[in-house]
């Protein structure tokens, strides 16, 4: 479930290139959380259970979800990226949506969340993640005005504080609750809202400078779910 309500739920479900079934069930219901991963080694952390939020994660084998290592930071409306081992978790809002934005960045090694030395330069929540732990993007969001900025995060395990996020080229326009799939140099954004303009909004594509507008994906959507390459 991706906005609160007043039954969020634990369901999953898994698409074999042609329908959808019933996976395991999340041992916390919520919404507004972030994920990383595939479908038989995914990742699925924080978010509202409902309000306030939370910072429990919990790791999937394909069948069944199980305890992870909890964020530092309790936190939904976050973005994230990478793998099951391997996964970065960034913005957010530590009091749900309406409050405080945080631009803390966490990096989990399949047990453990540590807190970056690098923080988002625009604290936000409702923004949109893609790529890895050494080469991500955040885009778009709210904080609280609807925001454009891309930011790129860099991290060199050669340099012991080698861990940045830098200003990117911004996204087409500014808008919240939208998704982005892909690498920092080869990324796409779909979905999400731009009040006024009329849904559905252009996608964009990102080449590691600047986005590009797309195609209108068919049916205009917001808290929308993206996965694969540009």
């Amino acid at each position: 479930s991706s906005d609160v309500c007043s039954s969020d739920l634990g369901a999953t479900e898994e698409y074999n290139g042609s329908v959808w079934t019933a996976g395991g069930s999340l041992s916390t219901s919520r919404g507004a959380l972030a994920g990383s991963g595939t479908q038989d080694a995914a990742l699925a952390f924080g978010g509202n259970n409902p309000p306030p939020t939370t910072a429990v994660t919990e790791e999937y084998n394909g069948s069944a979800w199980t305890a992870g290592g909890s964020l530092n930071t309790a936190r939904s409306y976050l973005a994230g990226c990478g793998t099951q081992d391997a996964a970065l978790a960034f913005g957010g809002g530590p009091a749900g949506p309406g409050g405080s934005r945080v631009g803390a960045t966490e990096q989990y090694d399949g047990s453990t969340w540590t807190t970056s030395p690098a923080s988002l330069a625009t604290a936000r929540d409702q923004l949109a993640g893609s790529g890895t732990t050494s080469a991500a993007l955040a885009s778009g969001g709210r904080e609280p005005a609807l925001n454009g900025a891309t930011e790129e995060f860099t991290r060199s395990i050669n340099v012991i504080t080698g861990a940045a996020w830098a200003s990117g080229g911004n996204f087409i326009d500014s808008r919240a609750d939208l998704d982005c799939a892909g690498t920092q140099n080869a990324s796409v954004g779909a979905g999400g809202y731009n009040p006024p303009a009329t849904m559905p909004l252009p996608s964009a594509e990102y080449d590691g400078a600047s986005w590009t507008s797309g195609p209108n994906i068919n049916t205009g959507r917001y808290s929308v779910g993206t996965f694969g390459t540009q």
